[in-house]
């Protein structure tokens, strides 16, 4: 990304422009539809992401949140990587960030 020149009284500054990443968020609800967090706690992870990334110019945008029922997801397994690779393929291409929230990882996968 090119910064912007600014000029204010006859001096030239170049401002970074802030980069804007997607994001879509995908929160594991079980069988009744009961979910795995709250949307206010997507919502507050991006708020805080935001807080903190600001200092280098990058803002975080949640353009998708959706509820995916399954509840075999709801706990994700490092000794099932099938189990895994399903969940992250619910959606791939979208050009951001695609965050998956469960009740539990019992490792890292």
């Amino acid at each position: 990304m090119k910064p912007i020149l600014l000029t204010i009284l006859g001096i030239g500054l170049m401002l970074p422009v802030c980069a804007s990443i997607p994001i879509h968020a995908f929160i594991v609800c079980d069988a009744d539809g009961s979910p795995a967090v709250a949307t206010e706690t997507v919502r507050d992870h991006i708020s805080n992401l935001n807080l903190v990334f600001s200092q280098v110019v990058m803002d975080f945008e949640l353009v998708r949140l959706a509820m995916i029922t399954n509840e075999s997801w709801l706990s994700v397994s490092s000794s099932n990587p099938a189990q895994h690779q399903a969940l992250c393929a619910t959606a791939q291409g979208t050009g951001g960030i695609e965050l998956y929230y469960v009740e539990e990882i019992d490792d890292c996968v």
